[in-house]
């Protein structure tokens, strides 16, 4: 028999029975049993699985003892546990568009994915246990909020729209930049201290309980190392993924998606029930308003101009001075003019309103 066909067989085994191969047991909480079908987690689909290579198991936050194989089209919910098991790869594209691929022997949470792009607000937190994954995040102009953060045991990484690569044993945590990236990494054992700085194609250590290590730049060999575990046979890396057309059954009666709902988009609005459907399609600008020109207001001319004092005034002292000489003058002269203007004139005749000639001395 051959090594092929003794594969074979022992999958076979597996996926009858239920049981893991002991060579992922210890990526796994517990000792799940595997379902041939599969059941929507709690809530809405935050993503679906767009890309699967070798054995990859879901698991929901809220029955972690039940497993199920990943397939392509897939949903995935807030709390679930994705696993790359041995010579397993998987790419998850969430709501904004953003990606996560996930190495072989390597287990993430999905912690929170929050994406309304009606508040302008994008909040994800992803929990790396074990391995090594790529997070292509979608960067976001105009959004009030558009954090993602990557929690490993040593380390947190903070981005707002990057490319890059976390990889950990538990011990040791691995951050690397790749193209057209910026991205801060702190220590879980010193949340207190300033983060570090990465830039594209440089990368940071953070050991257990130690602050992250010097920034090196990466040259082109480690890069392409980097990148290979996240190749799919006979697709290559990839690029960037998008959502997934929705080619499969409808969202099901009670709101939830299972496989092959549309995934929300970028441009998606809630409908009545809370889910988020198809963009809302683009009205065209209203007509301009051409008025007569007789008809248009004219300008007010600028009233009671004061200079801003909630600002420092930053000019030398003796400039300052001569201004406030040239203010408080100003005020005094406007006060007198006043003042002038309320008295009678004494120049001329109360009774003809006639000024009386001026006697000229010879």
């Amino acid at each position: 028999m051959t090594r092929r066909v003794m594969l074979a067989a022992v999958l076979s085994v597996f996926l009858a029975t239920g049981a893991l191969p002991a060579a992922g047991a210890e990526l796994l909480p517990g000792n799940p049993s595997m379902r041939t079908g599969y059941a929507p987690g709690p809530g809405s689909p935050v993503g679906r699985v767009q890309l699967v290579a070798g054995r990859v198991v879901i698991l929901h936050g809220a029955d972690p003892l039940t497993g199920y194989w990943a397939r392509e089209g897939l949903d995935v919910y807030e709390s679930d546990i994705l696993v790359a098991l041995e010579d397993a790869r998987a790419r998850v594209v969430l709501a904004d568009e953003s990606t996560v691929t996930l190495a072989p022997r390597t287990r993430v949470t999905i912690g929170r994915s929050r994406f309304d792009p009606d508040a302008k607000n994008r909040s994800s937190f992803w929990n790396l246990f074990l391995g090594k994954a790529r997070f292509v995040v979608t960067k976001l102009a105009g959004y009030r909020r558009a954090e993602f953060s990557v929690k490993t045991p040593t380390a947190v990484c903070g981005v707002r729209g990057s490319d890059f690569v976390v990889e950990t044993d538990g011990v040791l945590t691995e951050v690397s930049a790749l193209e057209d990236t910026v991205l801060s990494v702190v220590s879980v054992a010193h949340l207190e201290e300033p983060p570090v700085i990465l830039e594209s194609f440089s990368r940071t250590r953070v050991p257990a309980g130690a602050l992250p290590g010097a920034v090196e730049r990466m040259a082109e060999d480690v890069i392409r190392e980097i990148r290979r575990p996240f190749a799919f046979p006979g697709r290559g890396e990839g690029e960037p993924a998008r959502p997934l057309p929705g080619n499969g059954p409808a969202s099901k009666p009670d709101g939830r998606s299972g496989e092959g709902a549309p995934l929300p988009s970028a441009g998606s609005r809630p409908d009545r029930s809370g889910n988020l459907g198809q963009p809302d399609p683009v009205k065209p600008p209203p007509p301009p308003v051409v008025m007569p020109s007789g008809n248009l207001a004219q300008p007010r001319p600028p009233e009671n101009l004061r200079p801003n004092t909630s600002m420092p005034d930053l000019r030398p002292p003796q400039i300052q001075e001569r201004v406030l000489e040239n203010q408080h003058q100003g005020i005094l002269e406007n006060r007198l003019d006043r003042e002038v203007n309320t008295l009678p004139d004494r120049n001329v005749s109360t009774e003809t309103g006639i000024q009386p000639p001026v006697n000229i001395q010879p």
